[in-house]
């Protein structure tokens, strides 16, 4: 899916960038006749394809690289954001240039900029350094949750085994959330296939849970602390 998704912004980018497909611009395609004049078109849609060429490297970043891939995104959408939204702004026709500069959003441009990387650097801190998993017990089942993640709830009757190992190869994410601090949601790898995950990138032990609906991976922030929540998921 995201392979597919980066593929239809890149031949957008591609199109763009040999000065074509206005028609795709937001905001450009809905403008008066007198409106889109103002404007240098074929500069425009290259300004564009360039923003479009960085939103798709960064979604293909994230199919191919687990946390790594989640920041180049951020940034490469950061920075196609700034390319779009300040490069629209250079790309009147000469004779309009000089009236465009005296405004005060083309003068400001530059603080604009600044703004804008300041706000993405604490976005990309905030979604890469922090995160959170719960494990509830209950009378009946168990419930699973993390930050940005669907919550699980296993029936204790469903569970088949539990077994504590202290390495996994976690494969990579479908859905959820992969960061500095948590993995979470539906990942896939060699062993499993499509499996649930709960974990700690602090913690290298996990427990795995073979229910009769999936596998359910799950640790805790240390190794000890997963230990005593493998204990209690036996004893349930």
């Amino acid at each position: 899916m995201i392979i597919g998704l980066s593929l239809i912004f890149g031949i957008m980018a591609i199109f763009l960038l040999m000065g074509k497909g206005s028609f795709l611009i937001a905001g450009y395609n809905t403008a008066s006749e007198s409106e889109k004049a103002r404007y240098d078109e074929k500069k425009l849609c290259r300004v564009m394809g360039v923003g479009m060429m960085l939103i798709a490297f960064g979604l293909l970043a994230t199919a191919f690289f687990k946390m790594i891939g989640v920041v180049i995104m951020l940034i490469t959408i950061a920075l196609a954001l700034v390319v779009m939204f300040v490069g629209s702004g250079h790309c009147y026709r000469e004779e309009y240039q000089k009236e465009v500069a005296k405004t005060p959003w083309y003068k400001n441009s530059q603080v604009y900029f600044a703004i804008i990387g300041i706000l993405v650097s604490i976005g990309v801190g905030i979604m890469m350094f922090i995160g959170n998993i719960n494990v509830k017990f209950l009378d009946q089942s168990v419930v699973f949750k993390a930050t940005l993640s669907r919550t699980t709830e296993v029936v204790y009757q469903d569970i088949e085994k539990v077994s504590y190992v202290e390495s996994l190869d976690i494969g990579k994410k479908k859905m959820g959330i992969n960061n500095m601090a948590i993995n979470a949601g539906r990942f896939q790898n060699d062993k499993f296939g499509r499996y649930l995950l709960y974990c700690y990138t602090s913690c290298k032990d996990y427990v795995v849970m073979e229910t009769k609906d999936g596998i359910v991976v799950v640790n805790d922030k240390t190794a000890s602390q997963t230990k005593a929540l493998y204990e209690k998921l036996k004893d349930k």
